[in-house]
């Protein structure tokens, strides 16, 4: 609600419960969630945080011709009035809001938002704010709710497909100096410029694009295209792209891709033994049988996190159509 506040707010007590007088707090609703407080703090307790303002000031300021802790106050209120007059109200906005949210049991879901405040010297002090606050509800039929928390069984081919990913995750790859056309399952590294009527389009035109053929991460036409490719012969590939399609340069358009291999690589998996288990460095897996064991001990506590995860979601769906 206020800025951050100075050193001499500070020394005026922060937003620590004033003594004195009590505010008059006035409470309106402002539809289901936001009330409006408006709050006034009577003068005894204005007059008394402007004294331990300036008393705190008398022992601070240095004024020519004036030891330190005897400068009148008319000369401080002439020298440093405005400023001590703003952080003394942002002091008392602060802690008497507080005081007014905790008196009228009031609990707000986020800071309250100052709406105006209105103050002269030696006068009271009045102020509105704004709170946002959690909507009543009515609870209806609650209890006896029924979801069925559906959890998938994680049985070895589960775990199968974990270690095929993790064994892909630990491939090297080896360029193939002997090999000049490309296969599916290569990996390769090619330069490529992108044409569309015969304009160059530089966002998709690259070097040293690295492509895993048949793995599914490239357009079809261009996966499917570069099989067979010769290394070191430039090669066009056409490839239509959606009208959807993600990047509006390409979107809709007939592009030819002018395809330069540069490497064929062939990628190799570690063998699937307790080496593997050696390489992932898991703690307390030091065979394969000790990685299958671990592997299927996550995929069950993830399968239960998401079974949950489903079951809390219908649950929520069963309240809010019930409210």
């Amino acid at each position: 609600m206020a800025a951050k506040k100075s050193k001499q707010a500070k020394d005026q007590g922060g937003a620590r419960q004033v003594a004195g007088d009590p505010l008059e707090i006035t409470v309106q609703e402002e539809g289901p969630i936001k009330r409006i407080l408006t709050i006034q703090v009577p003068p005894t307790r204005v007059k008394s945080a402007f004294d331990r303002a300036y008393q705190s000031l008398r022992g601070r300021a240095k004024v020519a011709g004036f030891r330190k802790g005897n400068v009148p106050r008319k000369i401080l209120e002439h020298n440093y009035g405005d400023q001590v007059s703003a952080d003394v109200v942002e002091s008392l906005i602060e802690s008497c809001c507080v005081e007014a949210l905790r008196e009228k049991e009031i609990a707000g879901v986020a800071n309250p938002q100052l709406l105006g405040h209105d103050f002269a010297d030696g006068d009271a002090l009045t102020f509105q704010v704004q709170v946002e606050v959690r909507p009543h509800v009515d609870l209806k039929t609650y209890k006896g709710l029924e979801v069925e928390r559906r959890i998938v069984r994680v049985d070895e081919s589960h775990i199968d497909d974990a270690l095929r990913s993790l064994r892909e995750r630990y491939a090297t790859l080896v360029t193939e100096e002997d090999r000049i056309n490309v296969a599916t399952g290569d990996v390769v590294v090619f330069d490529m410029e992108a044409f569309s009527r015969g304009e160059r389009l530089e966002n998709a035109s690259a070097e040293g694009v690295q492509m895993e053929v048949g793995a599914g991460r490239f357009p079809d036409e261009l996966e499917n295209g570069i099989v067979g490719v010769t290394r070191s012969i430039p090669t066009s590939i056409d490839v239509h792209f959606p009208e959807d399609h993600r990047d509006s340069e390409l979107a809709g358009k007939l592009v030819r891709f002018q395809v330069t291999v540069r490497e064929i690589k062939n990628k190799i998996l570690p063998p699937l033994n307790d080496d593997l288990a050696s390489e992932v460095n898991l703690e307390d897996c030091d065979t394969l049988a000790d990685l299958r064991k671990k592997i299927r001990e996550d995929l069950e506590a993830r399968s239960g996190a998401e079974a949950d995860r489903r079951a809390r979601n219908d649950l929520l769906s069963q309240l809010v159509d019930a409210h």
